[in-house]
């Protein structure tokens, strides 16, 4: 997680899962990052898809996940997650499931949020 030392927390973890016979091993380490909320970039895409969806918060979201994100930014490329759909409670249940899906009125709006973000961001 951004501001954490990764050791730290790792072996903080090893103490919680050691009285109960658990080994804890690092397989991948990603030092934890972000990209800043102020640049042009997210601005352009918050602005965008609150255009489309009304009501709408653009706001930083931690993905239990991992992405490539973090390899890109050590090249200093900003990336930022993007899912621009209106989602419902059962529609989160099934990410990564093998019944994921997201409807074609979300499909569509993903797809017009992208375009139009990276068509502003072209344009200067």
């Amino acid at each position: 997680m951004p501001g954490y030392d990764t050791k730290e927390y790792v072996e903080k973890v090893r103490e919680i899962a050691k009285p109960y016979g658990i080994e804890v091993e690092v397989f991948d380490e990603i030092v934890p990052d972000f990209s800043s909320v102020t640049s042009d970039l997210f601005q352009i895409l918050a602005n965008v898809s609150k255009s489309k969806i009304s009501g709408s918060v653009a706001a930083p979201f931690m993905s239990a996940g991992k992405t490539d994100n973090a390899r890109f930014r050590r090249i200093g490329i900003q990336c930022y997650g993007l899912n621009p759909a209106v989602l419902t409670a059962t529609d989160t249940e099934t990410l990564h499931g093998k019944d994921e899906n997201i409807s074609i009125e979300n499909l569509k709006l993903g797809s017009v949020i992208l375009f139009e973000t990276l068509i502003q961001y072209a344009t200067p």
